[in-house]
This record gives C-alpha cells, sequence and structure tokens, in this order.
C-alpha cells in the first residue's frame, strides 16, 4: 500500500488521488443516498453512509491504509451534491476550516 499522503500535501489533494484511484466508492456513495432519497429520507448522513460501506465487505480501495478515511466525508457530501441534482442539499455542510479567508474550499 501507498502511504498515505506527502508531507504538507492537503487534504483536498489526497482526496483527489484517492478519488481517482477508487471511483467505486463514489459510486457506491452515490447509489446509497440515491436510494435513501427515493424511499423519503429528506437528509442525510455521510458518516452514516461511510459506515455502511465500511461493513460492505466486496468494497476494496486502493492507496491508503484505511478502506475510508473519516477525513473525506465532507468532500464526498460536496461533490455527490454537486454533481447529482437529487441530492443538492440532501447533506448538511459547514465551512471548511481548511478553507481561505473569504473563500469555500468545496467541489462546487
Amino acid at each position: 500500500m501507498d502511504v498515505e499522503g506527502v508531507a504538507g500535501e492537503s487534504i483536498e489533494e489526497r482526496f483527489a488521488r484517492f478519488h481517482s484511484r477508487n471511483p467505486q466508492v463514489y459510486r457506491e456513495l452515490r447509489d446509497l443516498a440515491l436510494h435513501a432519497v427515493r424511499r423519503g429520507r429528506r437528509r442525510g448522513s455521510m458518516k452514516q453512509l461511510f459506515e455502511a460501506l465500511r461493513a460492505e465487505s466486496l468494497l476494496a480501495t486502493e492507496g491508503e491504509d484505511w478502506k475510508l478515511n473519516n477525513s473525506y466525508t465532507a468532500l464526498y457530501a460536496r461533490l455527490l451534491m454537486a454533481c447529482e441534482p437529487e441530492l443538492e442539499g440532501w447533506f448538511e455542510t459547514r465551512r471548511r476550516v481548511s478553507a481561505g479567508a473569504g473563500e469555500d474550499a468545496g467541489w462546487e
């Protein structure tokens, strides 16, 4: 396995690398979230979706020591809401600590 990240690398850079190496994670999260929306859930929790994927024994990821890094929950929530119209506003998000003054470091 690769080392989680290069010294000085931002969370966004580590996430981008993980996401590109593991597109199945996005697909699984999207499918779980859309299933919940279509069953009537009005709000969602990315941490809950991460736990559901962790419990799924068939999910395998590459590049990190952890199957799913909790540091990526906010980034996956923002990415899903930006890319999936049915999920727009479904996850509650807060201002990112790593965002610069006056900017949101989200994926919109």
